[in-house]
């Protein structure tokens, strides 16, 4: 695919005026939605631009937590809602049947466990469509990266403010160049 290039570019990064791409087919994992503001905002605008410009995508999430429905509206998007009953059954227990004192001491780790039961199912459901149908690139978007599937390479977008990024960035240039090209860097 032929794309031209629209986005205004800092300086020290020029880019050629064409990019030859193919598209990529992605699974994405993070915190996406338009209604959440921030970064979950900023990352489902990441993901609108990959599907127009003919990227695939899945996006693996918490059913009960990231749902953006604005992407839905792209052939080349699919939603993969992951559910854990009795993970979500426990939630309920701890938000509404505990008593508060009982909730707040119980509240923090719980939601931790929960958070590395719903990362193991999504990783075992990359791992399992990664077999049948196998994907690029693995991205995470909102937060480091916290599993891996053998074969798959990672990107890893945890986003931090603009400047910080940019400083990174032009820091990092000589090896962003060398591993991934000016496509990469720009």
């Amino acid at each position: 695919m032929l794309h031209q290039t629209t986005a205004t570019v800092l300086p020290g990064a020029e880019m050629p005026e064409e990019a030859v791409t193919r598209p990529l087919r992605l699974a994405v994992y993070g915190f996406i939605g338009r209604e959440g503001g921030g970064f979950s905002a900023a990352n489902s605008v990441v993901l609108d631009r990959l599907l127009r410009l003919g990227h695939r995508i899945d996006l693996y999430a918490n059913a009960g937590f990231v749902h953006p429905h604005e992407l839905e509206v792209h052939a080349n998007y699919r939603y993969e809602p992951v559910t854990l009953g009795t993970i979500d059954r426990g939630w309920d227990l701890v938000l509404h049947r505990l008593p508060a004192a009982l909730r707040d001491l119980v509240r923090i780790p719980y939601g931790e466990l929960a958070n590395a039961a719903y990362e193991r199912a999504i990783a075992r459901r990359i791992r399992d469509r990664h077999a049948q149908e196998p994907y690029d690139a693995l991205l995470f978007l909102g937060l480091l990266p916290s599993f891996r599937i053998r074969g798959l390479p990672i990107i890893g977008w945890p986003q931090g403010s603009p400047l910080g990024e940019w400083e990174a960035i032009r820091r990092l240039r000589s090896l962003i160049l060398r591993y991934g090209g000016w496509r990469v860097y720009g």
